[in-house]
């Protein structure tokens, strides 16, 4: 083999390479881009003698759980369903949950990334992160409560 036809080889084998990582990074790309959506109410107001009944340690920590589980690439399915097991049948500590998660930086891809992006709240995390039906759960909750959704 003369040394032109390996220098082919070799920028042939860079040309493909390149090729395919192109692919696969346009097909990542499309897949992490979410749909483009309008945020939803900043806090939910409920009065003190309400809150006073809630559990604000557990609240706190029922929004961290649900931030964690969205926070990386990929989403917590399971976590975001026990979370919503917990507050489902208490509209104070769902409330509280909606109030404590507040407004936290979302990214994408191609985008400021996760707690540098656009501000949103719970509801504006989990519609880019849930499908349609599993959101509408969600929504229906928060709707109760006057979130607008």
């Amino acid at each position: 083999m003369a040394k032109n036809e390996i220098t082919d080889d070799i920028d042939f084998q860079k040309l493909l390479i390149t090729m395919v990582s192109a692919v696969f990074f346009f097909i990542g790309l499309k897949w992490l881009i979410p749909k483009v959506t309008k945020d939803v109410n900043t806090t939910v107001t409920i009065d003190e003698a309400a809150l006073d009944k809630v559990d604000r340690n557990l609240s706190r920590q029922l929004a961290e759980q649900l931030y964690n589980a969205m926070e990386n690439c990929g989403t917590d399915d399971d976590t975001i369903d026990t979370v919503f097991g917990d507050i489902v049948g208490n509209i104070r500590l769902a409330a509280a949950v909606y109030n404590d998660f507040g407004q936290r930086g979302y990214g994408t891809f191609g985008a400021p990334m996760w707690g540098s992006g656009t501000n949103k709240s719970l509801l504006g995390w989990l519609k880019l992160e849930l499908s349609d039906s599993r959101f509408s759960q969600w929504a229906a909750l928060y709707s109760k409560i006057g979130v607008k959704v």
